[in-house]
């Protein structure tokens, strides 16, 4: 029988394959690339930058997926097929892998999501996968939203933190409104990260 020695640990990757992470994926506005057809609602750009504990752009490689409602306020799913709401141009899902701490997202903006017993503000909920640390998850605000002011997420921290997840709205580039996104990993001023989010 052959024994083969153990080696010392070393964390080398994450290795992500190319397919994961088209570079079409990262326009949500039409999922269809060729074809002239795009989602309906209000384009928005979102541009993110993941910080680490100093507060410099976190490199390396990180795969996200990002997911959201489409302009009506209603997410794509298995069980909403034939709701007249879903917009079949809309997928609201999109992935990206960023290799210098920075990536953007070109998208519709969200509509209010109906909670059941609430309102939810528009929203987009990130998903990280990083080098260090396990799976972080998110969601994030528009800071030109009235509606945050009642949204349950962000009526359940405290006021300091509830800032840590609003997108502020910067320059528009080529008429899009577009939304700037600091994600602090760790370290003072931290971003608030969740247990998996349903909407």
């Amino acid at each position: 029988m052959t024994t083969l020695l153990p080696t010392s640990d070393d964390t080398i990757g994450p290795y992500f394959p190319p397919c994961y992470a088209a570079r079409e994926r990262l326009d949500l506005r039409n999922p269809f690339p060729g074809l002239n057809v795009a989602a309906a609602g209000t384009p928005v750009r979102i541009k993110v930058q993941m910080l680490d504990t100093f507060g410099k752009l976190a490199g390396g490689c990180s795969l996200i997926d990002v997911w959201q409602a489409n302009a009506a306020g209603v997410s794509r799913r298995p069980d909403n097929a034939s709701d007249r709401a879903v917009d079949t141009y809309f997928e609201g899902f999109g992935r990206v892998i960023s290799r210098d701490g920075t990536f953007e997202i070109d998208t519709i903006k969200p509509g209010p999501v109906n909670g059941g017993s609430s309102v939810r503000a528009p929203h987009f909920t990130l998903t990280f996968f990083c080098d260090g640390f396990n799976r972080l998850v998110s969601q994030f605000f528009f800071d030109d939203e009235l509606l945050n002011e009642g949204d349950p997420l962000l009526l359940s921290l405290p006021p300091d933190l509830r800032d840590r997840l609003v997108a502020r709205r910067v320059d528009d580039v080529d008429g899009v409104a577009t939304y700037l996104l600091q994600v602090r990993f760790r370290g003072e001023n931290e971003t608030p990260f969740f247990d998996d989010l349903l909407s």
